[in-house]
Order: C-alpha cells, then structure tokens, then sequence
C-alpha cells in the first residue's frame, strides 16, 4: 500500500520525534520516540520482557542490514517510509520453511521477493513476520515505525533454525 507522502509531512514528523531520542544502534540505524509506549524502560530492552502498550518511533536506517539472515520482531508493526526508502527482501509466502531465509540471493528461484518501499509505503507486520532490509548505496530511509504491545523475543532465521538477536549478535544474556 502506498500514500503520497507531502516532504512537509515527513519533516514535520521527523522534528517531532527528534524532540525525544531513542539509543542509537551504531552506524546502522538513529532512532527517536514518536510515542513512547508505557511500560518501556531500560530493564524492558535488556531481558526482553515487554509489558507495554503500542508505540511509535522514527528510524533513520543508514545501511542494510548484515548478513543474509531475515529477522522477526517482537510486536506486529507498521511501517510507513517518509523519505529516502529501501529494497524488503522475505518470503513470497511467510509460511513457507524459514530454512531458506539465509539464501536470499536465490530469491527468484526460492520463493523470496524483493520489494522497493518508498516514500508513502506502508507496510503491516505480524511479529512472526520474516524480512531483511537493503540501503541503496550512498543513501539512507526515514521510517515511523509503529510496533503493538510486546508478544515475543526475536531473532533470525538461518540455516541452524531460529536464533535469538542476542545469541546472533554475540552479546552476553541479559541474566549474565
């Protein structure tokens, strides 16, 4: 589905959120509250335990996503591109065996879609949804990304089976 996004709108969106930032994921993506959800602190973030209602923020992705590997998230989302935009690669149909969510290179082949999202996109989630994003080199995407109440942990799909983000990320449990 897609909007006509008014250049006005979007920057009117942008300062908005920009009035209350959100920590940054280094060199990958900025990111403000457009709505802070309640319940949502730093405790919430680290052990992945969610009690919250719906919330929005704004995503300024600077590069693609790493690897091959497709993420889920935790919460169904809806994603509207406010400027710049990005190439979605999933599943042709997110049922299918999340197996082959690391070979997306043979997406014509495979069962997989790539997918150009641009300004006025709009894109709806379930949480269980599986994609990965593409920067076009040399640019970036302004997003407001709406996520529902927290259902679930997420992470990626390879070729081992799910992993959770922080054992794909190499980074210590929250626990230890």
């Amino acid at each position: 589905m897609r909007i006509w996004m008014p250049r006005l709108v979007a920057y009117t969106i942008i300062g908005y959120a920009q009035l209350k930032p959100y920590f940054d994921l280094h060199g990958y993506m900025r990111r403000w509250w457009f709505r802070k959800p309640k319940g949502h602190d730093e405790s919430a973030a680290a052990d992945g335990r969610r009690d919250t209602s719906w919330g929005a923020r704004v995503h300024n992705t600077l590069r693609s996503d790493e690897g091959r590997d497709l993420h889920d998230h935790p919460w169904w989302s809806i994603s509207i591109v406010l400027l710049g935009g990005y190439w979605e690669i999933m599943p042709t149909e997110q049922e299918q065996p999340a197996r082959l969510d690391s070979q997306p290179e043979t997406s014509l082949l495979r069962g997989y879609r790539r997918v150009w999202r641009g300004p006025g996109s709009i894109v709806f989630r379930k949480a269980t949804d599986r994609h990965r994003l593409e920067i076009p080199e040399g640019k970036d995407s302004w997003s407001l990304f709406i996520m529902g109440p927290w259902q679930r942990n997420w992470g990626f799909h390879t070729p081992r089976g799910w992993v959770n983000w922080r054992e794909y990320s190499d980074l210590p449990s929250a626990s230890g």
